[in-house]
């Protein structure tokens, strides 16, 4: 069975990433291509503009990495469709994030701030951590990417502040920019940009006289668009709901999928 995507964002960084390793699957075959530079984008079948132009298309589902608003488009796509909706965006504010939800009720919806499988196990190491060092015990979070990134703070150094809020079982919206002391029981967060920087993410905690440091370090966008794929081929096929990339790695490591 070949699984028919369509590639969001196609002329980014990203979609050309996620092209070029969807040559590597024998299961997956991409159909076509939609960002709003349109012809700009190299790959093959020749890309459009508007993903609303392959509404017809004999497809399963779409992989974005494209922009907030454009995301929260095309997962209302998917669901008039039916089409599964895996979505690397990140920047979604709280109304695409809804548009997400909505999308969720007809379609089987998959976001992640980061697709590195790596990354969805270091969140679980920094929420098992957090839960373990508590009173006296700092936690601040440090992201890194190159010059063209827009958002900040990076949607991984949120998914890696909320897994530690998860393990302090405290309620988090993040604290970015800083000015003065920290405040208590504070998850700090810190963005750098500069370069052709691919993207690294350090948690530290920091007690007295010792500290704990779990980093993260992406040599290649490969590693991104191989994960999308992989959520792709595992949420094809998936009843309508809102899907986590940790239910995806919950369900491999029990043998299921």
């Amino acid at each position: 069975m070949t699984i028919r995507i369509l590639v969001h964002g196609c002329a980014g960084r990203m979609g050309q990433a996620v092209a070029a390793q969807a040559r590597q699957h024998k299961a997956l075959r991409i159909v076509g291509g939609a960002d709003v530079v349109g012809a700009g984008a190299r790959m093959e079948p020749r890309p459009a503009k508007n993903l609303a132009d392959f509404a017809q298309t004999d497809a399963d589902g779409v992989v974005d990495f494209s922009t907030p608003a454009a995301a929260a488009d095309a997962a209302r796509l998917c669901a008039r469709r039916g089409w599964f909706f895996v979505s690397g965006t990140t920047g979604l504010a709280p109304a695409h994030e809804q548009a997400l939800r909505r999308a969720a009720r007809q379609s089987a919806i998959l976001h992640a701030g980061n697709m590195s499988l790596a990354v969805h196990v270091m969140a679980e190491l920094v929420r098992q951590a957090a839960a373990q060092l508590q009173r006296g015990w700092d936690i601040e979070i440090v992201e890194t990417h190159h010059r063209m990134k827009r958002d900040a703070p990076s949607g991984t150094a949120l998914l890696l502040g909320a897994a530690a809020a998860r393990g302090r079982r405290q309620t988090w919206r993040g604290t970015f920019a800083r000015r003065g002391a920290r405040a208590p029981k504070q998850i700090g967060l810190h963005a750098v940009r500069g370069g052709s920087l691919v993207g690294r993410h350090d948690v530290l905690l920091a007690g007295e006289g010792e500290s704990l440091r779990l980093v993260h370090e992406a040599q290649d966008r490969s590693i991104f668009a191989a994960g999308a794929l992989r959520a792709a081929a595992w949420l094809h096929g998936k009843p309508p709901g809102l899907y986590q990339f940790a239910d995806m790695l919950a369900r491999t490591s029990q043998g299921a999928d």
